[in-house]
């Protein structure tokens, strides 16, 4: 099914389980699509696969643990909110709304990632909200994001603009936590040659000690370009790592010569580049005009 209105087969399922996925965050605008039976069935259609899902909680988000995976001995907590569901949750009761959705509710945000950080090593957010389209977050992303950091959240990969938006490095009592504002659609049919820029983010942590003494450290964090090649001649699309795409291959993308743009690596690496070298103003800043 296409816009306004998104479903896929579940095969697609099969085929993200196949790619290596783990886990799959349903907290998005876009979820409630196919009514509340349609998210509870995309929950159970993954975790029949053996991934996870965050996002949506199967009974009630009040009794439910939010996702704890081990991984190398590390406990990392995983959490997913969505800023609204293009008006599908007024299908849905109060009640159901409260046990099913996990959305920009502040009070429970805060009171799940102060618990995150009693229970796990390290605390993943993925937020979805901002400006469709728009190149620098809002102050509202800006705002909650940093107190996402200081309610426990270590790094936080946002989404929803559909194209990549700029990075920053918040210390929070004596260490680094890491926002990526928005990483862009890692793969896209439209027809917006930035929009078809995304990012891969990449974190290595290290954790040292055991129990009261253990000391988590973020040795390495960074975002990998993406870009979706797509041929208009058989419609294929195709997402390649940057460093994979070939000036070749920008001569045979769809978009190439639209708006009398000619693609080559060095134009998409530019708009990138532009994108994240961006400074981030600090919530509640004021501009100043040398």
């Amino acid at each position: 099914a296409g816009y306004p209105l998104f479903n896929a087969p579940t095969e697609a399922a099969q085929s993200m389980k196949d790619t290596g996925y783990d886990v799959v965050d349903l907290a998005h605008n876009h979820i409630l699509d196919s009514q509340l039976s349609g998210a509870l069935n995309t929950v159970k259609t993954f975790n029949d696969l053996g991934l996870d899902t965050i996002g949506i909680y199967k009974e009630d988000r009040a009794k439910e643990s939010f996702l704890i995976k081990k991984v190398n001995g590390i406990k990392i907590a995983i959490l997913g909110y969505a800023y609204g569901y293009n008006g599908m949750e007024s299908n849905l009761t109060e009640e159901e709304q409260a046990a099913h959705l996990s959305n920009l509710d502040e009070k429970k945000i805060k009171a799940e990632l102060k618990s995150a950080e009693k229970k796990a090593d390290v605390t993943i957010v993925m937020p979805q909200m901002g400006t469709e389209y728009a190149l620098e977050p809002t102050e509202e992303q800006k705002t909650l994001y940093h107190k996402m950091i200081k309610w426990g959240a270590d790094v936080i990969f946002g989404g929803h603009p559909h194209v990549t938006e700029p990075s920053e490095t918040v210390k929070q009592d004596g260490q680094n936590k890491f926002i990526i504002y928005s990483m862009g659609n890692f793969i896209s049919t439209q027809d917006e040659y930035p929009r078809l820029i995304g990012g891969m983010a990449e974190i290595t942590v290290q954790l040292k000690g055991q129990g009261d003494n253990a000391q988590l450290s973020v040795l390495d964090y960074g975002l990998e370009p993406l870009y979706t090649h797509y041929n208009h001649n058989t419609g294929v699309y195709t997402v390649y790592k940057f460093r994979d795409y070939t000036d070749e291959l920008a001569l045979q993308n769809g978009l190439n010569g639209k708006n009398g743009v000619t693609l080559s690596r060095q134009v998409i690496w530019d708009e990138f580049d532009e994108i994240m070298s961006t400074p981030i103003e600090q919530p509640g800043a004021v501009s100043v005009v040398q």
